[in-house]
C-alpha cells in the first residue's frame, strides 16, 4: 500500500513538473516572440520604408502596447488551458496547440526582419 501512495505521488509531481516546465517554456517562447521579434518587426514596418513622421510614431507605439496587452492576456489564458490539459491527460496536446502557431507568429515576424534587412536584438 506504501508503494502505491509513494509512486501516485511520484506521478503527481512529475506532472506538475512537466506542467509548469511546459508553462515556463510557453512564456519564454511568447515573450520572444513578442518582445524581442515583433517589436522590431514592427518598427521595420511604420519606419522602414517611408517615414510618416508622427503618424508612423503613433501606429507604431500603437501596435506595441496593443500586441503588448494581448500577448499578456493569452499567457494569462494559456495557465488555466495547460491545467486543465493536465487534468485530463492532455497537457502536451493542448501545449503543442498554442506553441505551434506563437512559433509560426515568430517565423512571419523574422521574415518581415530578413526583408527588412534587420535581425533580431539589433535595435
Amino acid at each position: 500500500m506504501n508503494n502505491t501512495v509513494s509512486n501516485l505521488r511520484d506521478h503527481r509531481i512529475r506532472r506538475e513538473v512537466g506542467f509548469y516546465a511546459l508553462y515556463i517554456a510557453l512564456i519564454a517562447l511568447t515573450l520572444f516572440v513578442g518582445l524581442i521579434i515583433w517589436r522590431q518587426a514592427l518598427q521595420f514596418v511604420f519606419y522602414g520604408p517611408i517615414d510618416f513622421g508622427w503618424w508612423a510614431r503613433f501606429l507604431y507605439m500603437f501596435s506595441v502596447v496593443s500586441g503588448s496587452i494581448v500577448m499578456v492576456l493569452g499567457i494569462l489564458i494559456a495557465e488555466p488551458y495547460l491545467n486543465t490539459g493536465k487534468q485530463r491527460g492532455e497537457l502536451m496536446q493542448r501545449f503543442w496547440r498554442i506553441a505551434i502557431p506563437v512559433g509560426l507568429f515568430g517565423i512571419l515576424g523574422y521574415v518581415i526582419l530578413l526583408i527588412g534587412g534587420g535581425s533580431p536584438g539589433a535595435g
